[in-house]
């Protein structure tokens, strides 16, 4: 079974992302794979978040400047450089 949950901005002022992720993802144990889609400032700290919970991280970037930068930055987390809204791509690699 595939489950998609959201996260906006909006969602994690109230509460740290760190605190969001290992409550969310560490409570629900039967989430292996984690997709981002969008590598700013809030997709890179959540990736950083979810990877020391040793899970399938792949986050979906448009830039490939920026992929670069993730890239660099994310230990064990895979960057996809394309459009997050390509159903194809997403199909694909997630």
């Amino acid at each position: 079974t595939t489950e998609i949950y959201t996260l906006s901005l909006h969602d994690a002022l109230p509460i740290s992302l760190d605190i969001l992720a290992g409550k969310f993802f560490h409570e629900k144990e039967f989430v292996k794979t984690v997709a981002i889609i969008g590598g700013g400032n809030v997709g890179l700290k959540l990736a950083k978040s979810l990877e020391a919970l040793k899970l399938n991280i792949k986050i979906v970037e448009k830039d490939e400047e920026r992929c670069r930068f993730l890239a660099q930055e994310l230990e064990n987390t895979l960057v996809i450089n394309g459009d997050g809204t390509d159903g194809k791509l997403l199909r694909f690699h997630l």
